[in-house]
């Protein structure tokens, strides 16, 4: 049995089993909840928190709830001078960086690739809240609670060159950020998603009342899933149900791959091929020892043989017989 081979298909089967089983877990959750759980208008949604609030004063009320997301102080969002109730962005500086590599062989290659950094992030910071229309009861929008599971809409992604009027305008408010060579600055890359006002919001969440005001936010006491989204319900199941799907292909996927390269590496092929990289990887001492030993052995018999010869001459010649022949007697 080759044992890289196996090693591997045992992890990557492990990854994809774990991968596809948490994706399956969170969306299954998530799209049963939204497909079962029944909208609440918010005048009902406050009526409960009312009667709950006298008996627990921290009382959270899971729902789910449809309306429009206003503010009082509506903004025109910077980067996509969009009317906006609510934007996020994000600036970031893109460089160019140029490296060279050499081979073994001494020659060398060169490759650029762009890097990107993070300058600035901001938010608006006025309140916002979703609206029932018939009644004008609002629940207020725990913005800092939902963080990254508020899912806003895409309203700018652009690049901004160095040279660009915008660029001009604007550096010198990211100036004590940049820690790269000027020479290599291409400019900055501008990101920015917003909620506009009297957007349509879907929402799974908790509801609770601080002072005179009712909240909506992620759900933290019942651990069930939250959606903060502008897309329409049915959008949102869709997709969770999507999600389920490919986690089920990353499941299987991950366990065909895993055991296939199980099933390799009791071939003789596998171990053919760890052998070729062993011999690969031992090729250099291997040829040094050869060498020397070969070097060796010429030295010895070269040795060995001007001795034999040597040894050859003197009882080939004579000599012993001619000193046994009576000279030295």
């Amino acid at each position: 049995m080759a044992i890289v081979p196996f090693v591997i298909g045992i992890a990557v089967a492990a990854v994809g089993v774990i991968i596809g089983i948490l994706l399956y877990r969170k969306n299954q959750s998530r799209y049963q909840e939204m497909k079962y759980q029944q909208t609440s208008s918010i005048e009902d949604v406050i009526s409960i928190v009312d009667r709950m609030v006298p008996v627990d004063m921290d009382y959270h009320h899971y729902c789910e709830i449809k309306g429009i997301v206003q503010s009082d102080a509506p903004i025109v969002a910077p980067y996509s001078n969009t009317p906006a109730a609510y934007y996020k962005n994000r600036c970031l500086s893109v460089t160019q960086v140029v490296q060279t590599i050499r081979d073994e062989k001494g020659g060398t290659r060169t490759f650029t690739t762009k890097q990107e950094q993070e300058v600035s992030r901001d938010q608006s910071s006025a309140d916002i809240y979703i609206v029932d229309q018939q009644t004008g009861q609002r629940i207020y929008v725990d913005k800092e609670s939902f963080g990254s599971v508020m899912e806003l809409m895409q309203a700018c992604d652009r690049f901004e060159a160095s040279g660009s009027s915008w660029a001009q305008n604007n550096s010198a408010r990211f100036q004590i950020n940049l820690n790269f060579n000027r020479a290599n600055f291409l400019g900055y890359r501008l990101i920015e998603q917003v909620l506009p006002q009297g957007q349509p919001v879907y929402v799974l969440g908790e509801v609770y009342k601080r002072g005179d005001r009712y909240y909506i936010g992620k759900s933290v006491r019942e651990n069930k899933p939250t959606v903060f989204s502008y897309k329409s319900e049915d959008e949102m199941t869709n997709k969770a149900k999507s999600t389920k799907t490919i986690s089920i292909v990353i499941l299987i996927a991950g366990i065909v791959i895993g055991a296939g390269l199980v099933a390799f590496s009791f071939t003789n092929a596998a171990k053919q091929m760890m052998g070729e990289l062993s011999d690969a990887g031992s090729s250099y001492s291997t040829s040094s020892r050869q060498s020397s030993q070969n070097r060796y052995k010429t030295y010895t018999d070269g040795y060995y043989g001007y001795n034999g010869y040597y040894n050859g001459y003197n009882n080939g010649y004579g000599y012993n017989g001619y000193t046994n022949g009576g000279f030295y007697y």
